[in-house]
Order: C-alpha cells, then structure tokens, then sequence
C-alpha cells in the first residue's frame, strides 16, 4: 500500500496536536522511568553515552522495553505525573 499524506488527511473542520510527552506533558521521561522499574537503567546511560546517532540510539533504547508486556508499560504511563496545567492547556485547545 502506497502511504501519502492524502492517507492520514484530517477533515477540514478538525485539528491535530501533537506533543512530545517526556516533560511536556509527562512530568518525567517515560523511559528513565521504566529504565529505573525494570532494571535496565545501566543498560540505558551505556546506550545514551555510546550512540551519537539519533535513530540508532532511539532503536537500541526501544529494545530494551522488549519482553515487557504492554500493560505494564500503560500502567507505567498512566503513574507518571502531568504537569501542572497539562489539563488547563488540552481544555484550552479544545475551545479553540
């Protein structure tokens, strides 16, 4: 299948916000803090020190959540605290 942007088009009358998650909305970085419950925090900063290349650095990193289930990793999620006026500024896009 041939993906263009016509395939992920948003009707005119809608709007997308995307945002970065680790200490924007997240008051902390997902992976620091799934680094510190499972027990790959070592394995992390080697990663983050030894890899200049974004996209290989980023692909390493995921591997490390592999065998984790997934409802561990939205339950992680979901336990990381907002920042404060994560909800007034989603409240505030949607009037707008």
């Amino acid at each position: 299948m041939d993906f263009t942007l016509d395939h992920f088009s948003v009707p005119h009358n809608n709007k997308l916000i995307a945002f970065d998650m680790d200490n924007t909305i997240l008051k902390y970085r997902f992976i620091d803090i799934c680094a510190e419950k499972f027990g790959f925090k070592k394995e992390l900063l080697n990663i983050r020190s030894s890899q200049n290349n974004a996209i290989v650095r980023s692909k390493r990193i995921a591997t490390l959540l592999q065998g984790i289930a997934l409802s561990d990793l939205i339950d992680t999620a979901e336990n990381i605290p907002l920042i404060e006026d994560a909800a007034q500024v989603v409240s505030e896009l949607k009037n707008r």
